[in-house]
């Protein structure tokens, strides 16, 4: 059996979402932005074009802009763009696609920078302003004219609502998405000096806005003055947000979307209101889709995910390009998401390499009518550190998977358990701890009193907690809080442990220090590097499932991976940091020692299994009366691969037919072991096979 990645979702039919905008979240979307070319640096786009190119690539919903730098339609508020002449192309754009069957998102800007041209000579009362009331430095964005950002107070307020009711009440818009809101976008360290804001702060609070210098050279909002106006902005934002959402809706029942990257600067607690306001939300890049899929999938809300990063060439439509695009693609729709093409303002100069987008749009139509409805439930989670529950400064950080959840995550798909990665803050919510069979903690994350007894009814009530050692000595507190429940005692001082650590040293990292597993393991005689580790020894029940093993002066061994089993579940405790043995050696044994270790307690409750020659990726989704899995060839896309898969079939339940949609094959399965077989089966690139159940 090959080193296999796998991608699975498994789905209880009781919780399957049924969104009702679910029209959009199996939408094969474009996205027109007017930031990029056709828009700019030269207006040259026209809407006979643009519908043209979106129904040739077998798009049905175009993501088009009302508002870039310019406005692109005649609005009261916002300056038109210069080249516009009396056109309306967000309103023609929106009429062209309703008579050839697509639908429009209107894409609005909320607070975000605009040109110094408006800002300064046209609209300096929509000015974000710094001390003194000076404009804020701008920045280029996209090219063309430096751009500054607004502020969400005073008279921008009025008119962004204003906007709003323009393009809700003059157009038919089947969609709207917000990029923010905002408040000093890309300038988030500073708090605006505006007389709207200095006053509304001193009503609202009784305090006196905060300058951005301060006497000690600290960033405002680490000061104890910055904490006070972070909750302070933070309702102003979620007041628009729900303004807009009132707005949006008032004419009829359409999706609200916004830029989850607006909520997450916006610190969590915030975020989880907000999350409340919308239907779904966009990933940036960054961001990545694996966190934004499963908070997505947790929360019910449509998630839209960019098939291709942000880049500096936006015409550029190369083979390799078009080829991670629709692998992206294909990750999004097998993990129920919606994959939006960036950049699509390619196809209207280059059309040589855009087959395996129009591909992939093609077999998104045809598969339309049975993804309708499937849905992922929870299996295992791998928790990260969800921030401060205020806004933070570090935006970039924020942009960022945690890289400890990911090793893990990785680690976990590619073993066949499928994982989501989720901010720790939904830890503490009861009904998302019991749809979870595995939960693991990262070395990175801290555990309080709180988080502990969470973890421990966890296990309790049936789970499995996989707990990753801390770096070194320095977050050794998160052990001895969970001493009982991993079964365990951290040593102290100067034992033998730390003595060798120190001892067996190579510059900064430690030197001849293995782990090996006890018996009853696949390459159970293989040594695995180990790096520093807590000094610790089994107790009230705890097992040892794998030693350090070191020759100092002879061969010593100690503890180092415990289990022990606690109610109906159990806590398995691994010494050093599980990331940093995966990131930095990467070894197989250790890998599959690792998923081994965590299937020796769930491996009756996987659902399905697969087999081939070469990596595949595959997901597993349901709906009603139907078990469907996704296979992506991600290794080797576009080479044929041959495999086979073992389904999990419910007791009650049995299998009646099943098909390859891509194909448009049968696949011929046989009855085994509490479900099917099926065998033979081939992917070049992607694969959808529907197996139908009583």
């Amino acid at each position: 059996m090959s080193y296999i990645r796998l991608y699975v979702i498994w789905i209880n039919e009781r919780t399957a979402m049924k969104n009702i905008y679910e029209w959009l979240r199996r939408s094969r979307t474009f996205l027109y932005d007017a930031y990029w070319p056709p828009f700019t640096p030269e207006l040259k786009y026209t809407p006979e074009e643009g519908i043209a190119v979106a129904k040739r690539m077998n798009a049905n919903v175009i993501r088009f802009g009302s508002i870039g730098k310019w406005a692109l339609y005649p609005s009261k508020i916002m300056p038109r763009h210069p080249d516009l002449k009396g056109r309306d192309l967000l309103g023609k754009t929106i009429d062209l696609a309703h008579r050839n069957r697509m639908k429009i998102i209107v894409y609005i800007p909320v607070s975000h920078a605009l040109p110094t041209e408006i800002i300064w000579k046209r609209k300096p009362e929509w000015a974000f302003v710094g001390d003194g009331g000076k404009f804020v430095e701008p920045v280029k964005h996209f090219g063309g004219l430096e751009v500054v950002p607004t502020c969400i107070n005073g008279k921008y307020h009025e008119d962004i609502l204003g906007i709003v009711k323009e393009i809700v009440g003059n157009y038919d818009p089947d969609g709207i998405y917000l990029d923010g809101p905002y408040q000093g976008w890309a300038h988030h360290k500073t708090i605006c000096q505006c007389k709207n804001c200095s006053r509304n702060f001193y009503h609202d609070t009784g305090i006196k806005l905060p300058a951005n210098r301060t006497p000690d050279g600290r960033n405002v909002m680490n000061t104890s003055d910055g904490k006070k106006y972070l909750p302070w902005i933070n309702g102003k934002l979620a007041g628009i947000l729900s303004e807009i959402r009132d707005i949006t809706k008032s004419r009829k029942d359409i999706p609200l979307i916004i830029n989850r990257t607006a909520v997450k600067i916006t610190g969590l607690d915030n975020e989880r209101a907000m999350i409340k306001l919308i239907d779904g939300f966009l990933t940036e890049t960054d961001a990545g889709g694996i966190e934004g899929f499963s908070y997505g999938a947790i929360n019910d809300k449509i998630v839209w995910n960019y098939t291709t990063q942000h880049r500096w060439w936006p015409r550029l439509s190369s083979i390799r390009l078009e080829e991670e695009s629709a692998l992206e693609a294909y990750r999004t729709i097998s993990m129920c998401a919606t994959p939006i093409v960036a950049y699509a303002g390619r196809y209207f100069y280059e059309q040589e390499n855009s087959g395996h987008m129009k591909t992939v749009f093609t077999r998104m139509k045809s598969l339309e009518r049975i993804l309708q409805d499937s849905s992922p439930v929870k299996f295992s989670a791998v928790l990260y550190p969800g921030g401060r529950a205020q806004a933070t400064v570090d935006f970039h950080a924020l942009m960022k998977i945690n890289p400890d959840a990911y090793e893990i995550y990785k680690c976990l798909q590619a073993n066949g358990i499928q994982a989501m990665v989720l901010p720790d803050y939904m830890f503490h919510e009861k009904a998302f701890v019991s749809s979870f069979k595995i939960i693991c903690v990262p070395s990175s994350l801290p555990i309080d009193d709180s988080l502990s007894i969470r973890l421990a009814d966890f296990v309790k009530g049936g789970g499995t907690l996989l707990i990753s050692g801390s770096r070194r000595d320095s977050f050794m507190d998160r052990e001895s809080k969970l001493e009982s429940l991993l079964g365990i005692k951290v040593l102290k001082g100067n034992c033998e442990e730390r003595r060798l650590m120190k001892d067996l040293r190579w510059l900064d990292k430690a030197y001849e220090l293995y782990l090996s597993a006890t018996k009853g393991f696949k390459y159970g005689n293989t040594l695995m590097p180990q790096c520093d580790f807590i000094p610790i020894r089994p107790c009230n029940g705890g097992k040892i499932m794998a030693e350090t093993v070191c020759w100092p002066k002879g061969e010593r061994r100690f503890p180092a991976v415990i289990v022990k089993k606690s109610g109906k579940g159990q806590a398995i405790y691994f010494n050093s940091p599980v990331e940093d043995l995966l990131s930095n050696y990467g070894q197989i044994e250790f890998k599959y020692f690792f998923s081994e270790t965590l299937k020796k307690y769930i491996r009756k409750e996987i659902p399905f299994e697969i087999e081939s020659v070469r990596p595949l990726s595959a997901t597993l989704v349901e709906k009603d009366g139907m078990k469907i899995i996704h296979v992506l060839n991600e290794e080797n896309f576009g080479d044929e691969v041959t495999f086979s898969i073992y389904l999990k079939i419910p007791s009650k339940a049995r299998a009646i037919s099943a098909k390859c949609l891509v194909s448009g094959k049968p696949a011929k399965f046989a009855k085994v072991n509490n479900g099917i077989l099926i065998r033979n089966l081939k992917v070049s690139e992607y694969e959808c096979i529907a197996i139908e159940l009583t």
